[in-house]
């Protein structure tokens, strides 16, 4: 079964970094697949990660509390408690 276009980007974004792409070309990635599958809790929480790396404190939040109305795991909230403290 090969996976859909949303979660091409997904896989495409989380191999970007072992191919040289830079954190704003895997976030891009990761905005299209969640344009594509916007129930995909995991997408936003990755999302929320690069955006985090990238110093976009503002935008991971709303990632995250986005991800946390689709799926409350911990880790999400272990998160948003990072993003807070910056």
């Amino acid at each position: 079964l090969l996976p859909d276009a949303a979660e091409q980007r997904y896989l495409a974004a989380l191999r970007g970094e072992e191919q040289g792409m830079t954190r704003t070309a895997q976030v891009k990635l990761l905005e299209e697949a969640i344009v594509l599958q916007p129930g995909r809790a995991h997408y936003r929480e990755t999302l929320a990660v690069f955006l985090f790396d990238l110093r976009r404190f503002d935008e991971a939040q709303s990632a995250i509390e986005a991800a946390l109305g689709q799926a409350p795991r911990p880790y999400l909230r272990y998160l948003r408690g990072l993003v807070l403290c910056q």
